[in-house]
């Protein structure tokens, strides 16, 4: 690595500027590609049965993927377009999209859920004083709002946490109410559920929501089939904020990539911007290896020898390990401990 030069208040401003500018930006793979299609499919769908006076009943998608493998950009990027291109719907498909998207506060129950979609649709209230019997009648008009406001698409982020938090009597009415809302006579709703691993276990739980939630995970990303895709992105984010491009110096730069971002696509991302974020700190004219070094220790506070980027061992290293040293990684709770790191390395 190279020597540590001073930074100043105008390196940082403008280092900080570039990883703003580029953190607007989204990659889209086949995979992002290939959800959009499923709800646009599912929303045609509805429009059709609307048309034919015959809507009843809708199914869903449930996104599943580890932290860090982009699911929440995804989701964005996803709703974004299909809110474009349902612009302009005609007599054939009469609702054109509308989308609550909502991150129930902690601790997630049926309680706090009921309340974000209420405030996501402009019809805030609280349930503090509200005890289970009344439970059921903050859900109707929940309903009725959904239908008042023509709702077609209502998502819940971190799904698995409504059910994770209850007990056994109240996970059925969990997974009650989540039928309900995609099965109500009067209007039903796409319901889109995005996880992590545990929201397979819920879904598995009852067979008829199962049956109703498309089952949809985000893959890793790997080096047999996604080097391409990552050079390219490197390749775009320097040009756009005026480096000279990547000088990849080590040949084995592109594998130790993939190892440290545990080939979680979010992850990757967050490592080119960081990456580039250093590069403007220290006012280099290019994008260089050491750059991604430097990233990654500021990611997981690491020893050198167990950051991918600069150890000889670099293909044994579970980079989700925060703060890991070489002598503790002996200690098999060390090495087998699945830290949700991988925040922004800005």
């Amino acid at each position: 690595m190279t020597r540590a030069q001073k930074i100043t208040i105008e390196n940082i401003r403008v280092a900080a500027s570039a990883a703003a500018t580029l953190s607007k930006r989204f990659v889209k793979t086949q995979q992002q590609s290939d959800i959009l299609n499923k709800l646009l499919l599912l929303h045609e769908e509805r429009n059709c049965l609307v048309s034919l006076k015959a809507l009843r009943k809708i199914d869903g998608l449930a996104l599943v993927a580890p932290t860090g493998a982009g699911k929440t950009r995804t989701l964005e990027w996803v709703f974004a377009e299909l809110d474009r291109l349902s612009v302009g719907t005609g007599p054939g498909g009469p609702n054109p999209v509308k989308i609550a998207s909502v991150r129930v506060r902690t601790p997630a129950t049926l309680r706090t859920a009921a309340e974000a979609v209420m405030d996501e649709i402009g019809y805030p209230t609280t349930t503090r004083n509200m005890t289970d019997a009344t439970l059921s009648v903050l859900w109707e008009k929940v309903h009725y709002q959904l239908k008042a406001q023509k709702v077609t698409v209502l998502h819940f982020d971190e799904a698995q946490d409504i059910w994770g938090n209850a007990n056994k009597p109240q996970r059925k009415a969990v997974i009650n109410t989540l039928k309900s809302l995609s099965q109500n006579k009067e209007w039903p709703v796409i319901l889109v559920l995005s996880g992590t691993e545990e929201l397979k276990e819920m879904l598995n739980q009852d067979q008829q929501l199962g049956r109703r939630i498309k089952p949809t995970e985000l893959r890793p990303i790997s080096k047999a089939t996604d080097a391409k895709v990552i050079r390219t992105v490197i390749k775009s984010f320097t040009t756009e904020v005026d480096l000279e491009g990547f000088i990849e110096n080590d040949s084995k730069f592109i594998d130790r990539f993939f190892v440290a971002c545990c080939n979680r696509l979010g992850i990757a991302i967050d490592l080119i911007i960081g990456a580039i974020q250093q590069a403007k700190l220290t006012e280099d004219p290019a994008l260089l290896d050491h750059h991604f070094a430097r990233t990654f220790t500021h990611l997981a506070e690491c020893d050198d020898a167990m950051n991918p980027f600069l150890s000889e061992d670099w293909h044994n290293i579970d980079a989700s390990v925060l703060f890991a040293q070489p002598d503790e990684m002996q200690d098999e709770t060390l090495v087998t401990q699945k830290s949700p790191r991988l925040g922004k390395a800005r």
